[in-house]
């Protein structure tokens, strides 16, 4: 995993954001290469395992991209609210998780 973080960039993150919004894909792939490593690394703290992590990831840039037009420059910085979506993610899976774990154990004692 690289983890040389681009420098945060508020106003271009904001536009490569808006363009993403439109549709524009290379806009979007820019986001994905700042964000990626500063977005993986705070979900594998979070989640553990390395597949977990990628599976979380991938649920982020995809929820980033079906969302971009909802993002407020005025709310927030750009990388605080890919934070936030990556954060959710994270405890959502590591819900379904436990989840699946009792579901087992339960199975298990029957």
């Amino acid at each position: 995993m690289n983890l040389s973080f681009p420098p945060p960039d508020e106003a271009l993150e904001t536009t490569l954001l808006r363009r993403s919004a439109g549709g524009d894909g290379a806009a979007f792939g820019e986001l994905h290469r700042r964000w990626r490593p500063v977005l993986a690394a705070t979900v594998r703290r979070m989640v553990g395992s390395p597949e977990e992590t990628e599976d979380v990831v991938q649920e982020t840039f995809v929820a980033l991209w079906e969302k971009a037009e909802g993002f407020d420059a005025r709310r927030g910085r750009p990388l605080t609210w890919a934070m936030t979506v990556a954060r959710h993610r994270a405890v959502d899976r590591m819900r379904a998780l436990a989840r699946r774990g009792r579901l087992h154990e339960e199975a298990e004692r029957e």
